[in-house]
């Protein structure tokens, strides 16, 4: 069938179909420009959740103490101040280690040896993860 042969109901359908199609392609594109957006939304977030998958790897390392010696003077000159505890600068005295380490240490402590800061002081818990674990290996020795 020829365009010329269109009877006026058709041309009035062909206008009407023309309507919606452009009325789609408005939807379309705005549905596109959404999926953009959510896109962009996503790589950020995935560059974030990389930047504090860093920041938690720092965070492991600074976990584990490196110096034993370190962690043995600390936690005797702690034990011998019993429940009076001590300052960092106390600590640092008695150890002839530097305030910064000690602060820095007794920071990761508080986790791992049950040291804890009372009334600006530091104090040495009993029940501490490291003491647990200890108990542990001594158990397993005499089984």
């Amino acid at each position: 069938m020829k365009i010329s042969e269109w009877n006026l109901e058709i041309v009035k359908k062909v206008a009407k179909l023309l309507k919606v199609k452009s009325r789609l392609q408005g939807q379309m594109s705005r549905l596109q420009e959404q999926i953009e957006k959510i896109n962009t939304e996503l790589d950020s977030l995935e560059e974030k959740e990389t930047e504090l998958d860093k920041i938690g790897k720092i965070r492991l390392r600074i976990k584990n103490p490196k110096n034993p010696e370190l962690e043995q003077k600390i936690l005797e000159a702690l034990r011998s101040a019993g429940d009076e505890g001590l300052t960092a600068k106390e600590i640092s005295e008695k150890t002839g280690l530097s305030v910064r380490s000690i602060a820095e240490w007794l920071i990761m402590g508080i986790r791992r040896f049950g040291v804890k800061k009372v009334g600006g002081r530091w104090v040495h818990s009993n029940h501490s993860v490291h003491n647990q674990q200890e108990e542990k290996k001594d158990l397993e020795k005499v089984v």
